[in-house]
């Protein structure tokens, strides 16, 4: 926890924190989604490491496509979790 503070102060002090009130909701869910299955992804890739990932572009308020995908990639996930823990029982 103190590292993850630490993070945050440097982040603030270097601009690179976004307010929570600039970004709306939808946006949140899309980014939070894109970031859980990248990095799952990446953790077994091995492909395109970064310490840090650029904020993406919108074209016209648009996002690339796997942003859109995402937040269903980890419905499915979820749903299939909760379908195999509860058919053990």
């Amino acid at each position: 926890m103190i590292f993850g503070y630490l993070s945050i102060l440097s982040q603030k002090s270097a601009n690179a924190l976004a307010d929570v009130a600039d970004i709306d909701f939808v946006d949140r869910i899309l980014f939070s989604s894109y970031s859980i299955v990248m990095y799952i992804f990446k953790l077994f890739s091995f492909s395109d490491l970064s310490a840090f990932y650029n904020y993406p572009l919108s074209d016209n308020g648009k996002y690339p496509l796997v942003f859109y995908i995402a937040p269903v990639l980890i419905l499915i996930f979820s749903v299939l979790v909760y379908k195999i823990k509860w058919q053990r029982k």
